[in-house]
């Protein structure tokens, strides 16, 4: 007979919620430098806030009821990060917490392997809901940081803790080499603000699974005005990012995208 897992081993509702607050604590703690580095797709110093906006409505919802079922629990935070994206970034986390909520939507708990498996179909979903995906940017992070996390599940990692603590390194390896990806980070000298954000919402994570400690969390209203951007050349004639939602039944994607960019 089969051992039973240990909490090691698997990921319930009411940790996987403590592991998201914690990742997005500490982006919000991150948030200034976001916004310093911000440099692409234009340098107009929001990243930070766009990410502390669009984690705050995922954390407001994680406070919203029972948090046992782990599926339940990520199809609710997705759902809430599609209404509150704003921004580039933003609206990719969502596409890519989509992806992960569509895949382990029916499961109670998470283990190793189906996790691994759903940070895979979020990083497809993230890239596909792009008219034109650029690498160097946070897409190359999310897809290498689920190729090792497939990686390591497949090498046999036990624990939630071993997963991360293999994939983490390809992430920020990841990031470090979008400096020299795209010529306006190259110029600037700074990573993509997207993907330090989402590297540090993975380190949040990582860290909550060591330690089992939950950051507080500043949910007072946040400043939507945003500073100065390394790499900035002054005032931009199209500077705020504008979001919209399309709903319906049996939507093809890919058409969609294709007749909106027309």
């Amino acid at each position: 007979m089969q051992a039973p897992a240990t909490l090691e081993e698997v990921l319930d509702g009411s940790r996987l919620s403590a592991a998201l607050s914690a990742g997005i604590a500490r982006v919000l703690s991150r948030e200034e430098l976001l916004n310093r580095i911000n440099v692409f797709p234009v340098p107009d110093g929001d990243t930070g806030t766009n990410l502390a906006l669009t984690l705050l409505a995922v954390h407001a919802s994680l406070q919203d009821g029972p948090a046992e079922h782990a599926g339940a629990l990520m199809t609710r935070a997705a759902d809430a990060a599609l209404d509150g994206a704003r921004g580039n970034s933003g609206a990719i986390l969502a596409q890519f917490l989509l992806g992960v909520a569509d895949r382990t939507g029916p499961e109670p708990s998470l283990t190793v392997p189906s996790f691994a498996a759903a940070l895979g179909d979020g990083a497809a979903y993230a890239r596909e809901s792009m008219a034109e995906p650029r690498e160097g940017t946070i897409l190359s992070v999310l897809t290498d940081f689920a190729a090792a996390a497939a990686a390591a599940a497949e090498a046999g990692a036990a624990s939630f803790t071993a997963l991360f603590e293999r994939a983490l390194p390809v992430a920020r390896r990841s990031l470090e080499a979008t400096r020299e990806q795209l010529e306006s980070l190259r110029r600037a000298n700074v990573v993509d603000a997207g993907g330090l954000g989402l590297v540090e919402l993975l380190e949040g994570m990582a860290a909550y699974l060591q330690t089992g400690v939950v950051p507080a969390i500043d949910t007072s209203r946040r400043d939507d005005e945003a500073g100065p951007a390394a790499g900035s050349a002054g005032d931009l004639e199209h500077r705020w990012c504008t979001e919209c939602m399309v709903t319906g039944e049996h939507i093809d994607r890919r058409r969609l995208r294709e007749e909106a960019s027309s």
